[in-house]
């Protein structure tokens, strides 16, 4: 644990001293869990199967966005602790940089929870009004990329409002840090620490707070009206009361993930807030050991905030049956199978992904006698002839009336879509 000469008398006090272990070891740990699981959740978001839907989509992208804070943030925090050099006070492009990246990606991860909770309240409550398709994927494109866009402005005036100042100890040890401007020490000191309290959290809890209950009781209202249609002699209720299922809301379990999602950003991303209104009430006279209690407290509420960063992969695994489905595949299937394929005289490379299609999924079976289904076009098309030829004989030898083959779609034989790639 690096300790620099001011610190050791700071030692003393065990608020301190605890101050000094949580930010030297939970740290790594919670870079640890979290780079491993906002990876492993990019990666099964991206899949096929699950990123033909916007939610999933946003979901994904707020795993980037997590993975950019704990590194802009976190990472360069424990850095600084065990070296006794913060990056941000190297230099002003860095001081900068950092400040405006680091709270754009912050503000980015909050929002991107907000911007699911409202499509999911569309989803719920507003079934009617809420795109779908290709027309609904585009608009998410256009929603990430409009947001961050709009955050970056907004935190871009650390660009100019900030720089490295040299400050004189009672030591004589001469330090620098990141502070406002000898302009915009107001603006940065105290009136920007209310406005990011209420972008980062407060207008977010408040949003993301509504939404929820409003889908909750949507939820409820839809379950009560299709167990009153199981009663006998009751009426059809009006189909508003109804919330649309798709493949992407099985059961409304996507709903229970996304809900606990909401309620862990809220739960993680206050107290910091809180702390950080706090401070500035705190009178500078204010007894050493008063000051140190308080730096404990907002470590602890810090490191709160980051773990909102770190354990979303977690809460997929726990409520996201989808998720944690596909999950299962990725870990105990690594390989995939390719065939080539003849059709209309061009090659094709036709490749099964390695995770599974929306059938295999809800069957969760694999049986070892489907090589049938995977069975080139032209072999299915000289299967069916044969099949129309059998057909023809047998109705012929026992004159039967009907002179006609059956069809082979009759019997419906299901066939994998595979991903072709032209050669």
């Amino acid at each position: 644990m690096f300790v620099q000469d001011y610190e050791k008398e700071l030692l003393q006090f065990q608020s301190y001293r605890l101050h000094k272990y949580l930010m030297t070891y939970a740290p790594p740990v919670l870079l640890l869990i979290g780079t491993m699981g906002n990876i492993l959740s990019i990666v099964i978001l991206t899949r096929q199967s699950l990123r033909k839907y916007a939610t999933y989509m946003y979901l994904a992208v707020l795993a980037v966005a997590d993975t950019l804070v704990l590194y802009l943030g976190l990472l360069r925090l424990w850095l600084g602790e065990i070296t006794g050099s913060d990056i941000k006070d190297r230099s002003n492009i860095s001081c900068k940089m950092i400040n405006a990246i680091g709270y754009t990606c912050s503000d980015f991860s909050g929002w991107l929870i907000v911007v699911v909770t409202i499509e999911r309240f569309f989803a719920v409550c507003r079934p009617l009004k809420a795109p779908s398709g290709g027309e609904h994927r585009q608009r998410a494109y256009k929603v990430v990329v409009s947001l961050f866009v709009v955050l970056f402005l907004m935190n871009s005036h650390f660009f100019w409002t900030v720089e490295v100042k040299q400050t004189t100890l009672g030591t004589g040890e001469e330090v620098y840090h990141c502070a406002g401007g000898d302009q915009y020490k107001t603006l940065i000191n105290d009136i920007w620490p209310w406005v990011d309290t209420v972008v980062y959290s407060f207008l977010p809890f408040v949003i993301i707070l509504t939404l929820n209950v409003l889908i909750v009781l949507q939820v409820v209202k839809a379950r009560r009206d299709r167990r009153s249609m199981q009663t006998p002699g009751s009426r059809l209720p009006s189909h508003r009361h109804f919330v649309r299922t798709n493949p992407a809301d099985s059961g409304g379990k996507i709903t229970v993930m996304l809900m606990s999602i909401s309620v862990t950003f809220l739960l993680t991303t206050l107290p910091v807030s809180i702390a950080n209104i706090f401070v500035k009430y705190l009178s500078m006279d204010s007894d050493l050991s008063t000051m140190l209690n308080y730096q404990l407290v907002r470590t602890i509420t810090v490191l709160l905030m980051f773990t909102n960063h770190c354990i979303n992969f977690f809460l997929y695994c726990a409520t996201g049956q989808k998720f944690r489905k596909q999950l299962l595949w990725l870990l105990t299937h690594s390989r995939s199978t390719c065939r080539t394929t003849t059709v209309t005289n061009k090659r094709r490379f036709s490749c099964y992904p390695t995770l599974p299609s929306e059938t295999q999924l809800q069957t969760n079976t694999i049986s070892r006698n489907t090589s049938r289904h995977l069975l080139p076009l032209s072999e299915l098309m000289t299967l069916q002839s044969q099949q129309q030829d059998a057909n023809h004989a047998t109705f012929t030898t026992t004159n039967a009336a009907i002179s006609r083959p059956n069809k082979l779609s009759n019997t419906q034989i299901p066939l994998m879509n595979p991903v072709t790639v032209e050669q």
